[in-house]
């Protein structure tokens, strides 16, 4: 049970600084329906893989902390979830969840369930109780290049961010 109250404390933390209002700023080319961008928080930065197929608008972000979240469009979802579940190939993995304006934030994600998720070309969730709900999110072909947009805008942050701290 303990365990479960901390995983929702740093669900909400994360979701906290996803959810923050900084502006976001192109991070290099897109490609098919992809686009990618890049905003400096508080806690670091934030790079997000944004996907949009035929109306929809799907995000795999990343921080630069080592943690990551998915977000969907909220649609009849509401509230906070401390124990929603995303349902991946190799199996499911607990996550919180938070409604946010119009989009259902998912995570913490660390970077193997991210691999997974873009490996498998998209996910499965499940936020339970009376305002949850259920979804399934499809990448498509590109997810592992997507992913590997949105790493290395993490890995080009945290070069500036090591050369501008000095020596």
């Amino acid at each position: 049970m303990m365990m479960r109250g901390a995983a929702a404390a740093a669900c909400l933390a994360l979701l906290a600084v996803a959810t923050a209002r900084a502006d976001q700023v192109r991070y290099g080319e897109g490609f098919d329906d992809w686009s990618f961008t890049q905003t400096i928080e508080k806690t670091g930065v934030v790079c997000r893989a944004v996907h949009r197929p035929a109306g929809r608008l799907d995000i795999l972000a990343f921080q630069s902390s080592g943690t990551g979240y998915v977000s969907v469009a909220a649609g009849a979802i509401r509230g906070t979830f401390p124990n929603a579940t995303l349902h991946l190939a190799n199996g499911d993995i607990s996550v919180g969840a938070q409604v946010s304006g119009t989009r259902l934030l998912l995570g913490p994600i660390n970077e193997f369930a991210m691999d997974e998720i873009a490996a498998s070309g998209g996910y499965r969730y499940v936020v339970p109780g009376p305002t949850g709900g259920t979804g399934e999110v499809d990448l498509q072909d590109r997810a592992d290049e997507a992913l590997d947009h949105l790493f290395q805008c993490i890995e080009d942050n945290a070069i500036g961010e090591s050369a501008s701290a000095g020596p």
